[in-house]
């Protein structure tokens, strides 16, 4: 007989308190380094005012940028899937799709050339939003709606981490590790010079700064490794899990026009976006232009189109999501297709939408 043991849920002020603990420990050593360090020893006793001046701007106008980030990462957010109707598998005359919020019909989608699926070649539902679980999209319990190209729940920030705020929030951890550094570089240097007048909160800030310094370079640097090989946090974590689901792919075969179910192990699911040449992934991930990889400015996403349709009147995916649309990479698609060239797939089907692909 088993106990059932209750999960245990924090309380709201709890989640939204990390934040501030961390604007906390950062005014904390901001204070301690521009008073303790710049002002009492380098301005009043070693007579270097343009160093200690040029110091607390520095550090105070980089403390600004990470207000600024992290408000940015909050209010953007990691953007929202729009509704995705169901693939037109079967003929539309032989299935009802009808929304459960009105008795109209919901348009069937033209299903795209390749996409994860379950083994029946069925593409993934969320209940919750009743729309097609795109392909690298996650449902957020925090959000209650899906997040395209979910990457993680950012405890520190208190913020869920997707397509539209990750370059936000890498540039907030590469700040974090710029102004670290500042910090400690700066205590070190003129470490024998204030040794004699060295106070705790001095060596509480170093110790406080290194800590920063060392967590926040290896989590920029664990996401610029990600990023070139086109990996989310989500995707990583799946494939280091002993025991994960097993994922499957949809495949539309053009030499057939076949779809094959092929079954991915866990280092093929997580190698199925890497592109080819290097840059396309940092594209993907930061965007085309290579100076608003540095620049703190975030872009809401436009609304996206309605559902646009082809010649043929049916929608298509990538008018739907627009730029929130995931392609395989060439990598990807060429371990598909050998797998089917080899007969390991699952199962094989004609499914009825794949007609308009031919004819366009």
């Amino acid at each position: 007989m088993g106990f059932y043991v209750p999960r245990w849920q924090p309380p709201s002020w709890v989640k939204y308190s990390a934040p501030f603990m961390l604007l906390a420990l950062i005014t904390y050593c901001t204070w301690g380094f521009a008073h303790r360090l710049c002002y009492d020893q380098l301005f009043k006793k070693l007579g270097r005012q343009s160093v200690a001046i040029g110091l607390i701007c520095v550090v105070t106008f980089l403390d600004a940028l990470l207000v600024v980030l992290w408000c940015q990462i909050k209010i953007i957010g990691p953007g929202r899937l729009p509704k995705v109707p169901p693939y037109m598998i079967l003929p539309e005359d032989s299935v009802d799709y009808r929304s459960s919020e009105t008795t109209t019909m919901i348009p069937s989608l033209i299903p795209p050339l390749c996409y994860q699926s379950g083994p029946n070649g069925q593409p993934i539902w969320c209940n919750d939003c009743a729309s097609v679980k795109t392909d690298r999209a996650h449902h957020s319990t925090d959000l209650n709606y899906c997040v395209p190209r979910f990457d993680h729940r950012c405890v520190l920030l208190c913020a869920v981490i997707g397509k539209d705020n990750y370059r936000l929030f890498l540039q907030f951890v590469m700040y974090m590790a710029l102004l670290a550094v500042i910090v400690v570089v700066s205590i070190c240097v003129f470490l024998r010079q204030i040794r004699k007048d060295l106070d705790d909160n001095l060596i509480a800030i170093l110790a406080i700064t290194i800590w920063g310094y060392v967590m926040s370079a290896a989590m920029l640097s664990t996401h610029i490794l990600c990023i070139m090989k086109n990996r989310t946090t989500v995707e990583v974590m799946a494939r280091r899990k002993a025991h994960s689901k097993l994922s499957y792919c949809c495949y539309y075969n053009v030499k057939d026009g076949c779809r094959y179910v092929v079954q991915l192990e866990r280092d093929e699911s997580s190698d199925l976006w890497r592109k080819r040449p290097l840059w396309r992934n940092f594209s993907d991930f930061l965007g085309p232009n290579v100076l608003f990889w540095f620049i703190p400015i975030g872009f809401p996403n436009s609304k996206h189109r309605e559902l646009e349709a082809n010649n043929d009147g049916y929608p298509t995916l990538p008018t739907i999501l627009g730029r929130y649309y995931e392609s395989y990479g060439d990598e990807g698609k060429e371990m598909i297709e050998k797998k089917i060239a080899e007969n390991q797939y699952v199962t094989k089907f004609y499914a009825y939408g794949d007609r308009y692909h031919l004819i366009n």
